[in-house]
C-alpha cells in the first residue's frame, strides 16, 4: 500500500473518533451537557445537512489554494470540535461544533478520495478506494467499541479531549510527511531540469484546450449519483429504524431461550457490525470491482441489497431480520466502493475533484434523508411500505445503470465487466 495513502487514511480515521463517539454518548449524557432530548437528533444530523453546501465549497477552496493547507486545517478544526465536545455545554455551542465538523469533513473526505485516486491506476482504483475506506472507517469502529469503555473508565469529557488530541496529532503528521515528500520531489525536479537544460529542447506545444464534458458523460454522472444516493438512503433508513422495528415487534426486551436481552442492546450490537463489515469487506469489494469489472460487481450487489431490504419488509423472525440487515450492510459496502470507482472512471481527471464533491453530496443527502423518512413517514404509513419504496428506488437505479453503462455502445474507461 502506498505510504501517502496509508498516512492520509490513518489521519482520516483519527478525525472520525470524535464524530462517531458522540453518536454513542450524547443520547446518554445529553442532560449533563445541557442538551434537551428533542435536540439530540438534530445535533447528530446537523453535520450531514451542512455538507450539502460545504462539499462544493471544499472543491472551490482546494482548486484555489491547493490541497495541503485546506486538508491540514480541516484536520485541526476537526480535532478542535472534538475537544469542544469535552469542554462545552449547551445546545448552541454543540450545534456550532457539529456544523464546523461537517465543514471539516467535506475537506477531509475530498482529500482522502483524491489521494486514493492519485496513487491508483485504472485497474487498481477499486482496490485502493476499498483500502482507503477500510482504514479510514477504523476510526469509527474504534470510537464505537472503545468509546463506551473509556466513557465508563475516565468519563466522556476526558475521552473527547483524548480523541481531539489524537486528531490534531494526525494533522501534524500529515503536514510533516507531505512537506518532506514535496521537498524531496522539488530536489529531484531541480536535478532533472538541470540535466534537461543540456539537451536539445523540442518545439513548444500549444496549450491543451479546456476539458469539456459531453452529454453522455453528464448522464452517466447523473445515473451514478442516483445510485449512490439510493444506496446511502436505504442503508441510513434501515439503520435509523432498526430499533423502532424491534420495539414494535418484540417490545422492550427480546427473549432467546433462557436469555432476556434489551432491544436497545440488540439494536446497538447489530448496528455496530457495520463499521467492522466496512473494515473487513471494503478491500475485498474493491478487488472484486477491479477483477470482475464495475458492472459485474454492481449488478451482483444491487440484487442482494434488494432481496435483503425486501426480506425486512416481510417482517421476518428475529434471526432472519438480523441476517437481512447484515447482508444489506455487506451489499452497501460493495456498492459504496464500486460506485466511487465508477464515478472516478467516467469523469476526465481535470474535472474529477469538482464531480467528486457533487457525488459525495448525493451520499450525504441520502444519509440525511433516510432517518427523516423513517420517522416522518413510517408512523403514518408503516415501515413495510417504506421499505418497499426503497426496493423500488434500487430497481430504478439498477435499470438506469443497465441501460446507461451495460447496454450503451460507448465503453467504460476500464474493463467494466459483462
Amino acid at each position: 500500500m502506498p505510504r501517502a495513502l496509508l498516512i492520509v487514511s490513518a489521519a482520516v480515521a483519527l478525525s472520525l473518533l470524535g464524530d462517531q463517539m458522540i453518536y454513542v454518548v450524547l443520547p446518554v449524557v445529553h442532560e449533563t451537557v445541557g442538551v434537551p432530548i428533542v435536540w439530540v437528533g438534530i445535533l447528530l444530523s446537523a453535520n450531514r445537512w451542512v455538507r450539502l453546501v460545504t462539499n462544493t465549497l471544499a472543491s472551490v477552496v482546494v482548486a484555489r489554494w491547493g490541497r495541503l493547507w485546506p486538508f491540514v486545517l480541516a484536520l485541526f478544526l476537526g480535532g478542535l470540535t472534538t475537544l469542544a465536545y469535552g469542554v462545552v455545554s449547551g445546545v448552541g455551542v454543540f450545534l456550532i461544533a457539529r456544523l464546523l465538523w461537517g465543514t471539516s469533513w467535506s475537506f477531509i473526505r475530498l482529500e482522502g478520495l483524491s489521494t486514493a485516486l492519485d496513487v491508483a491506476s485504472e485497474h487498481t482504483r477499486g482496490r485502493y478506494l476499498g483500502l482507503y475506506q477500510s482504514i479510514s472507517r477504523l476510526g469509527g469502529a474504534v470510537a464505537m467499541l472503545a468509546g463506551g469503555i473509556l466513557h465508563d473508565l475516565i468519563g466522556f469529557r476526558a475521552t473527547f479531549i483524548l480523541f481531539g488530541i489524537l486528531t490534531c496529532t494526525g494533522a501534524v503528521v500529515v503536514y510533516y510527511e507531505r512537506t518532506r515528500r514535496e521537498a524531496r520531489a522539488s530536489a529531484t525536479q531541480g536535478r532533472n531540469m538541470a540535466a534537461a537544460a543540456l539537451e536539445p529542447q523540442p518545439s513548444p506545444v500549444q496549450a491543451t484546450a479546456a476539458i469539456d464534458i459531453d452529454t453522455t458523460t453528464r448522464w452517466r454522472m447523473a445515473v451514478a449519483s442516483l445510485n449512490t444516493f439510493s444506496n446511502f438512503l436505504v442503508t441510513a433508513l434501515v439503520s435509523a429504524t432498526l430499533g423502532y422495528v424491534l420495539r414494535q415487534r418484540f417490545g422492550t426486551t427480546i427473549t432467546l431461550d433462557t436469555w432476556t436481552i434489551g432491544v436497545a442492546s440488540v439494536t446497538g450490537l447489530v448496528l455496530s457490525t457495520k463499521g467492522f463489515l466496512d473494515l473487513a469487506f471494503a478491500p475485498v469489494a474493491g478487488r472484486l470491482a477491479d477483477r470482475w469489472g464495475r458492472n459485474c460487481a454492481l449488478l451482483t450487489a444491487m440484487p442482494v441489497a434488494m432481496l435483503a431490504l425486501g426480506a425486512l419488509a416481510l417482517q421476518p423472525p428475529l434471526w432472519v431480520l438480523t441476517l437481512a440487515v447484515l447482508v444489506l450492510y455487506v451489499a452497501s459496502t460493495s456498492l459504496h466502493v464500486t460506485l466511487d470507482a465508477v464515478a472516478s472512471d467516467i469523469v476526465p481527471p481535470g474535472k474529477r475533484r469538482a464531480f467528486l464533491s457533487l457525488f459525495v453530496t448525493w451520499q450525504d443527502l441520502g444519509s440525511a434523508t433516510g432517518p427523516l423518512l423513517g420517522y416522518w413517514i413510517a408512523p403514518h404509513f408503516g415501515l413495510v411500505g417504506l421499505y418497499c419504496c426503497g426496493v423500488a428506488l434500487l430497481v430504478l437505479g439498477t435499470g438506469l445503470y443497465l441501460t446507461t453503462f451495460v447496454r450503451s455502445r460507448q465503453p467504460m474507461p476500464v474493463n467494466a465487466g459483462l
